[in-house]
């Protein structure tokens, strides 16, 4: 399911209609409701808007999401989504240099240990999709294109066999009933930035031009969407 908020309803005659609001659902997650129907008529609705903390009876699995508002938040300057799993304390970066993780690096998106030995053994879902070849990944989706981002850390569960390491996963936006869109750029020139060294002044001179934009919307309502990115 694409991750997001449910509203979980169950019903049956005889029995008052549960509904539980506010049902989070991770990248790779799992999700538990506990669903209890008390004897009454249909017209009766028992709501329970509150959300509890989740705890995951179905896996062993030790994961962790990074979510869309802190994709839109934190500083990435590779602009490399796979970068974020570097915020899981069990993930060391085994790249040469964690400030070039740019994404046409193809190695740097499995670059990482995850809760052991496992750089360039990991496996890379896009969507579910596996997209990584050999120690590489094959692509790098932009960052303002991708929901969330998640990494599992062994032992992972059955469904997972491909790799030999950790799984790492992200998801993309999709379209909505409503238009929504982003623009923006992102630039360095060695006018403005900072010495490489402060004792020396040498300069740095690194330079780079990165724009692009994504753009979404209802195809038919309630049907059919559709969702474009761009870099």
């Amino acid at each position: 399911m694409p991750p997001g908020n449910y509203v979980v309803t169950a019903e049956a005659a005889g029995f008052s209609t549960f509904q539980q609001e506010n049902v989070s659902v991770l990248t790779r997650g799992d999700v538990t409701v506990n669903i209890t129907l008390k004897v009454g008529g249909v017209t009766e609705t028992v709501s329970v808007e509150a959300s509890v903390v989740q705890v995951e009876f179905n896996t062993t699995t030790m994961s962790q999401t990074v979510t869309g508002k802190m994709l839109q938040e934190l500083p990435v300057l590779a602009r490399n989504p796979f970068t974020l799993v570097l915020l899981d304390p069990a993930v060391v970066n085994r790249y040469w240099d964690i400030s070039h993780r740019n994404p046409f690096y193809m190695q740097s998106s499995n670059g990482v240990d995850v809760g052991g030995s496992t750089g360039g053994r990991n496996d890379l879902l896009l969507d579910g999709v596996p997209i990584g070849v050999d120690s590489r990944g094959s692509y790098s989706p932009p960052m303002d294109a991708v929901q969330e981002v998640a990494v599992l850390q062994n032992s992972v569960d059955a469904e997972f066999g491909h790799s030999a390491g950790g799984v790492l996963t992200v998801s993309m936006k999709a379209g909505t009933n409503e238009y929504h869109g982003t623009a923006y750029y992102f630039g360095r020139n060695p006018k403005l930035n900072a010495v490489s060294n402060s004792v020396t002044h040498t300069p740095n001179p690194v330079r780079n031009h990165v724009w692009g934009g994504t753009a979404g919307g209802p195809v038919l309502k309630n049907r059919l969407f559709t969702f474009f990115s761009y870099e």
